[in-house]
This record gives structure tokens, sequence and C-alpha cells, in this order.
């Protein structure tokens, strides 16, 4: 078989110097760490421990203390062992993760022990000694010693096998611990998914009033466009009904009264003194300007102003000497359709 071919080993595991392998070791041991933080210790639930003690007597341990608080039921169940039984030795190492301390620790107890390897039974307590570093009690036993011990304990045990502790408490794993562990894991991911269960009610009822709003958006632009769709008829009935009206506008405009020339000329003929003489007549619809010369040009326009058929007189500019004892005027006004007619 070709070397090449064979599976990277954990320790082959490296990106740029990062060793893939531990990645998910890390994230467990932060994990862990942050849930023994103040801050979220309350998502680990607390299960008290029923101890058996040397004496014969019994107490109730929750979270490492004794309590006199009575409990309904105790599922776990410890024995402490006597202090023949056990070493102890205490130690104070630099403040290092939770890994690197049971690795450290764990290379004392097998240095410091006088068992056999494969007898040995060790478990430690550290608290933190503030600038000085971590104090460490460590204990030390033998398993073979231990089975001894709980055997004489078996009428008060029954069928149950129960965790081993000792003073202080300071627990030896390897015996009955994992039960409870168990439980405390899946305590605590009930209560992970009851707050994950709860952020999720509180964002959708944060999201509630906006899909309420889209929902009725969308039904005012559905009825929107189901009214449009039904009065299309009616609107199209009231578009032709108003070009019918403008183009029937448009014909009384038409065939309504208008000014024709020669009403205008006949009026103005009739209109004006017979000394006038005019040198220009514009017509422009019912707009008319004319500009000529006359005796009296003030005279014209006051008999103008005067009669029904011109409106709105006047001059656009003052009138001036032309010679011979007459005036160059301009005149300006509105002709009346209906008073133009004979």
């Amino acid at each position: 078989m070709n070397p090449q071919d064979l599976p990277a080993s954990r320790d082959q595991l490296n990106l740029f110097g990062l060793d893939l392998g531990r990645v998910a070791d890390y994230l467990r041991q932060g994990w862990a760490e942050a849930l023994r933080a103040p801050a979220l210790a309350w998502l680990t639930p607390v299960e008290p421990v029923r101890l058996l003690r040397p004496d014969g007597g019994e107490a109730t341990i929750l979270a490492g203390v004794p309590t006199d608080k009575a409990f309904r039921r105790v599922q776990s169940l410890a024995v402490e062992l006597p202090e023949e039984l056990v070493l102890r030795r205490s130690l104070v190492l630099p403040h290092m993760a939770d890994a690197e301390l049971r690795a450290a620790v764990e290379l004392e107890a097998r240095s410091a022990s006088p068992f056999p390897a494969e007898d040995l039974a060790w478990g430690y307590r550290a608290g933190s000694e503030g600038n000085r570093g971590l104090a460490v009690e460590l204990v030390l036993s033998s398993r073979r010693r231990i089975d001894a011990y709980l055997g004489t304990l078996r009428e008060r045990l029954g069928a149950l096998r129960p965790e081993v502790w000792t003073a202080g408490p300071v627990m030896i794993p390897g015996f009955g611990e994992a039960a409870r562990h168990g439980r405390v894991r899946r305590a605590r991911l009930r209560v992970l998914g009851l707050l994950a269960l709860a952020l999720l009610l509180l964002g959708a009822l944060a999201l509630t009033p906006t899909l309420h709003l889209r929902e009725r958006a969308v039904e005012a632009q559905l009825a929107y466009t189901r009214l449009a769709r039904e009065t299309a008829p009616q609107a199209e009935l009231r578009a032709r009904i108003v070009a019918a009206n403008d183009r029937l506008a448009a014909a009384r405009a038409l065939g309504g009264a208008q000014v024709t020339p020669l009403a205008l000329i006949d009026a103005l003929t009739r209109n004006l003194p017979d000394d006038t003489t005019l040198n220009l007549l514009e017509i422009r619809g019912d707009k008319v300007r004319f500009a000529g010369q006359a005796a009296n040009a003030a005279g014209i326009m006051q008999k103008l102003g005067a009669h029904p058929a011109f409106r709105d007189v006047r001059a656009p500019s003052p009138s001036a000497r032309a010679g011979a004892g007459k005036e160059s005027f301009t005149v300006e006004y509105t002709a009346v359709p209906e008073a133009l007619r004979p």
C-alpha cells in the first residue's frame, strides 16, 4: 500500500500551523469553562447527592456543600472513603485551561503514586489563590482497596453503583458519577431548548405586528386589484362619456355665435364718424384692432364703449395730432357676436 493512501493521523491535520484535530477540543473546553462562569452557571442544574459517610451517617450535598434542604427525590448516591484509604497532596500551579490543568495534575498523580498505574485512582479539586495561581488538592487511592470497601457497604448500596468521594469533598472519577453527569447534561439541554424556544417566541411576537401589517397591505392590494377588475367596464363607460362631452362642447363652440368680418366692418362703419379714416384693421377671432385718423378720437372710444357690441374698448397707445385738425389713434376691443346680429 502506498503510504500516501493512508488516512492522515490527528497530528497531521495541520493548516498553516493550526492543529485542526484539536479545534473541537478547544471549543468543547471553552464551552465548559463558559458554563462555569457566574453569568451562565444557572444554565446547568445542580443535582443533590446523598453521601454515605464512613461513620455510618448520611448527608445531602448540593453544589459541594452539605445542606439541610429536603428533596423529594435524590437520585445520586456517593460513598465517602475513610481517610486511611486516601493519600493527599497539595499543589500550587499557575492559571491554565482545564485540559492543561488535568494533564499537569495527572502527571503529578502518576509520579507521586505508590500504587501501580493500573490500580491508581485519583481526583483533585482546584481553587484560585489570586495572583499565586491555583491551589490544587490531589487525592490518591487504590482501586482494589476502594472496591473492597464498597463491598463492605453492599447492604446499604443495594444494586446502585455509587460515586466515590473523599472528605472535602473531592470526587474520584471512574465509578458511578457518569449517570449523574448524563442527567445534568440532559437537564442543561432542556434548559437551553426552553431558552431557545423563548427567544423564538419573543422573535415571533416582535415580528407579528410587521407580518400583520404586511398581510393587510397584501389584502388591500388584492382588494384594489379585484375592485379595479370589477369596475373596469364602468370606468371605460365613464371615459367614453367624458370624451363624448368634450366632443359636444367643441361642437357647441364651433356652432355657437361667431364673429364674422362683415358684421364687424358693418358695425364699425355705422358707429364711426364720417370724417374717420382707417388705415389698419385686424380681426383675430373676437379680438379687433384698428387704427386711423379722426377729428375726435376720444369721442370715438366713448361711442364704441357705450355700444353693446363692443366690450373692453381701450387705446393701447395715446392719440397724436396728425395735422389738418385730425388725430391719429389706435383702438382695441372685444366683439360681442350676439350684439352684432342685425
